[in-house]
C-alpha cells in the first residue's frame, strides 16, 4: 500500500514536469499532462468511496456517531467543571472513562479507514478546537 502511494506521488510529480519539458515540441503535451494530473487528483479523492463497501461505510457512520457522542460528553464535562460544581476528580473520572471508550473504538476505526490521518495533526486540531471553545 505504501509503495503504491509512493508511486502515485511520483506520477503526480512527473506528469506536469514531463508536460512542461515537452512544451517546446507541442503545447498540447502540457495541456494533456495538466488534465491527467487533475483527473488523478479527483480520482484520489473518490478512491475511498469507490473501494469501500457499503457495509464499511455504514460502520463508519455508526463510529462517527459514537465519536460525536463521546466528544459531546467531554464538552459537557468540561463545561460543568467550569460553570457548575464538578470537581477535578469528577472531570478526571469522566475523561478516563471516555478515553477507554475511544481506545475500544480506535482499532475498529483503523481497520475500516483506508488512510489513517496523521495523529499529530489530529491532536493539534483537537487542541485548537478545545482552546477556541473553552479558552483553556
Amino acid at each position: 500500500m505504501k509503495r503504491r502511494n509512493r508511486i502515485y506521488e511520483w506520477i503526480i510529480i512527473a506528469l506536469p514536469l514531463i508536460g512542461a519539458a515537452l512544451y517546446k515540441l507541442n503545447p498540447l503535451f502540457t495541456l494533456i499532462a495538466s488534465i491527467l494530473t487533475g483527473l488523478e487528483a479527483i480520482l484520489e479523492k473518490f478512491k475511498p468511496f469507490l473501494t469501500q463497501s457499503e457495509k464499511e461505510l455504514s460502520e463508519l457512520r455508526v463510529l462517527q456517531g459514537k465519536f460525536a457522542e463521546i466528544l459531546s460528553d467531554i464538552e459537557d464535562g468540561i463545561l460543568s467543571f467550569r460553570v457548575d460544581s464538578a470537581t477535578d476528580s469528577d472531570l478526571k473520572t469522566l475523561l478516563t472513562k471516555k478515553k477507554k471508550q475511544i481506545s475500544k473504538l480506535s482499532p475498529l476505526l483503523d481497520s475500516i479507514v483506508r488512510k489513517v490521518p496523521d495523529n499529530e495533526h489530529l491532536n493539534d486540531e483537537a487542541l485548537n478546537y478545545l482552546n477556541s471553545k473553552y479558552n483553556v
